[in-house]
């Protein structure tokens, strides 16, 4: 869950329209996934919905990458001493998007500024890798050598996405469960006419489409791609296509949030909605519960 309740027309708070009217389908509508939730343990505070137990403070101060992932690696902490550098998906899983400065459960102390991932892109040479500006839940690349605040993690990971072409138009996240559009819109479009393209769309005979919300949208970019980061089974006519998501920016209230696959990133900055984006449908159907992980489960079905 994004942690998003509240509904927007293209400048302001409204409240949340019924089925049929302007602006439905937005993230404030859907409520997707289950709540965020935590428990504090003094050092550590453990995600209930994940499973996966976070360094509390931000005692390393500002390191560059390498001294980041030397840092989580000899960590000692609560008297446990398997700490890692989390993925993408795992720091992206902690954001809570219906808050700002900073955009995290307040049982996090936190700076308002980047953060760490392990992850990078497909490109053996790259000088980048992933962080996670918590000051507003937005993400992108940073140089290895800049200095960024740190959280180390621990417990199993949150596994990668496993893709399934149905040959009917869709494609299926084993992993999460989520059917996505196989390909995109032919045309971009504003925010308004996003949300109501898919709640029209009957591809592959399914009718519950929808836009996703900004976690859903997140987890279709693939790190281990090199010129497009997009996994092969869904087809993506040219790099540097940007997407709509469902989910408003709730600060200041004229933006929404979109996932760009040409840079690898999520940004709400400028995203005014009557500016012009592409579309990719999801429906929550597919692999039953008991086939799917339980911590990418509970963190995007309902």
């Amino acid at each position: 869950m994004t942690g998003i309740s509240t509904c927007y027309n293209d400048t302001a708070q409204i409240p949340c329209p019924a089925s049929g009217q302007d602006f439905y389908g937005q993230d404030g509508n859907y409520r997707m996934g289950t709540a965020l939730s935590y428990t504090a343990n003094g050092d550590t505070i453990t995600d209930q919905v994940t499973g996966l137990i976070w360094q509390a403070g931000n005692q390393a101060g500002i390191l560059n990458w390498d001294n980041a992932v030397s840092y989580c690696e000899n960590l000692d902490l609560a008297g446990q001493t398997d700490w890692r550098l989390p993925t993408r998906k795992e720091l992206l899983s902690i954001t809570d998007d219906g808050r700002v400065e900073p955009a995290i459960n307040p049982t996090f102390p936190c700076v308002n500024n980047l953060y760490w991932t392990i992850s990078k892109d497909g490109d053996p040479y790259t000088a980048y890798r992933y962080s996670v500006d918590f000051n507003a839940g937005q993400w992108g690349k940073s140089y290895m050598s800049v200095e960024n605040n740190v959280r180390c993690v621990r417990g199993g990971s949150i596994p990668e996405s496993v893709y399934v072409n149905n040959g009917d138009g869709t494609v299926t996240d084993s992993t999460t469960g989520l059917v996505w559009e196989r390909a995109g819109s032919d045309a971009n479009m504003t925010w308004k006419d996003a949300l109501a393209y898919c709640e029209n769309r009957d591809t592959g005979g399914k009718t519950e489409w929808r836009l996703p919300n900004k976690k859903e949208l997140e987890t279709l970019i693939f790190d281990s791609a090199d010129e497009m980061p997009i996994s092969p089974e869904f087809i993506e006519p040219a790099p540097g296509r940007r997407y709509w998501s469902g989910s408003p920016y709730v600060c200041p209230r004229a933006e929404s949030w979109r996932v760009d696959f040409d840079a690898a990133k999520a940004s709400y900055y400028g995203n005014l909605r009557y500016y012009m984006y592409y579309v990719r449908c999801v429906y929550s159907g597919g692999t039953s519960a008991s086939t799917v992980p339980a911590n990418s489960l509970l963190l995007i079905n309902n």
